[in-house]
């Protein structure tokens, strides 16, 4: 996200968990979070406080998304294929093609 307000932010994911779309998902990828919170310990927090004891793999602060250090290394993350996430190492392995 860039310049969303904290609140729109837990507004969109409280949605998402009462529809049950994080009910069994394994991971989860955030990308940067530019002008959203007032630094990166605030979200990381929050990130605490929601996510609470999950299981799964959590990565935050992914270079990928409507950031301005673009031209930096920044990653396309495809959607509905499967990857694997070592949240240890802030790493990603795409396991198979975006496109048939």
């Amino acid at each position: 996200e860039v310049d969303e307000t904290a609140d729109k932010i837990d507004k969109g994911l409280k949605e998402l968990k009462q529809r049950g779309k994080l009910d069994h998902i394994c991971g989860i990828i955030f990308g940067r979070m530019t002008k959203c919170y007032e630094n990166e310990d605030e979200f990381v927090e929050y990130l605490k406080d929601f996510f609470g004891n999950t299981d799964y793999p959590i990565l935050y602060n992914f270079p990928s998304g409507h950031t301005e250090d673009i031209a930096q290394s920044h990653f396309t993350l495809p959607l509905g294929v499967a990857i694997d996430i070592d949240a240890g190492q802030s790493s990603k392995l795409i396991k198979e093609p975006a496109v048939g």
